[in-house]
């Protein structure tokens, strides 16, 4: 998790610095607008580097959920993330953003649930 900070510090001076210009371009994907790097302006580091943060902090959640299972005998935090990397590498299309929110909502409904059971808490 300190890497991908530290990737995304150095990367950021060194943008300021070095003058990397990123370019981004509307895109409409089932009716949804979006922003992406534009692919002939953008240096190549703009279009890896978030896929490569979500893929790192999925599998940073991963490792958690699975000590969190071994440990606390707690495995909805493992199996959120896993759900979450695999839905979202394996839909892909015009329609697998929808997919892709799907399996970030039920990640974060893992989230909620595992820091309610953390701090004993009650969730409606």
């Amino acid at each position: 998790m300190l890497v991908v900070l530290g990737l995304v510090i150095v990367l950021s001076l060194a943008g300021f610095i070095g003058g990397f210009t990123l370019t981004l371009e509307t895109k409409t994907v089932a009716d949804w607008v979006r922003l992406v790097p534009d692919n002939a302006l953008s240096p190549g580091w703009a279009r890896l580097l978030p896929r490569l943060t979500a893929v790192l902090s999925t599998l940073a959640f991963i490792v958690i959920g699975i000590l969190f299972w071994r440990r606390l005998d707690w495995k909805w935090l493992a199996l959120g993330a896993i759900l979450m990397f695999i839905v979202s590498a394996a839909v892909h299309g015009d329609y697998g953003l929808i997919f892709t929110n799907l399996g970030e909502i039920i990640f974060m409904l893992s989230l909620i649930w595992t820091d309610a059971r953390v701090n004993q808490v009650v969730v409606i």
